[in-house]
């Protein structure tokens, strides 16, 4: 039972970075503008968590449930999703987490990696580039614990002229973050 639960949860992690990826193709070259003073909420009572994404960003629709948010920018050239999944033996997230890095340095380019508190929470970053199409994609990717939940928020900017305003939005976004502690 467990197995099975990890190969569910390992399928939601790959339709996500799959998502990700596909938003890195997606976007156009276009420059970002950070500074949107009004913002509208995001709430999820399954997952117990809610955050503030500025009010000019577009939200799409998402491949699958465990997508739970998906916006652009107002210009289209950045993107952030946001997903969720429940972890039922929490020593399968680490063999978990092993294993989404590998598949990440498979598809992106990690630059980096950090481990830090959210809200308290125990996070990890990764810091990633792509090459497509001749064009350099930076993203930033965090996955927070809360309990047996793991919010996962994928950060993607092109072209790298854009990225640094369009990832102070991404980490005000981060920033935002109100939980439900222990879901």
């Amino acid at each position: 039972m467990v197995y099975a639960s990890s190969i569910m949860i390992h399928f939601r992690f790959l339709v996500l970075i799959t998502a990700s990826i596909a938003l890195f193709l997606l976007l156009p070259a276009v420059p970002v503008f950070a500074s949107t003073p009004k913002t509208v909420t995001f709430h999820s009572k399954e997952f117990g968590f809610s955050m503030k994404y500025p009010v000019s960003w577009t939200v799409l629709l998402h491949p699958d449930d465990s997508v739970l948010l998906l916006i652009q920018s107002p210009d289209g050239s950045s993107a952030i999703s946001v997903g969720a999944v429940f972890v039922e033996d929490f020593s399968a997230l680490s063999r978990l987490t092993a294993r989404t890095i590998e598949e990440l340095n498979a598809a992106l380019k990690v630059l980096n990696t950090k481990s830090r508190k959210i809200k308290g929470l125990s996070a990890k970053e990764f810091f990633t580039t792509q090459v497509v199409d001749g064009e350099m994609l930076k993203g930033k990717k965090i996955f927070i614990a809360n309990g047996k939940a793991i919010y996962i928020f994928s950060f993607a900017s092109s072209p790298p002229n854009t990225y640094a305003k369009a990832l102070r939005v991404f980490d005000s976004f981060v920033r935002s973050l109100t939980v439900k502690k222990g879901k």
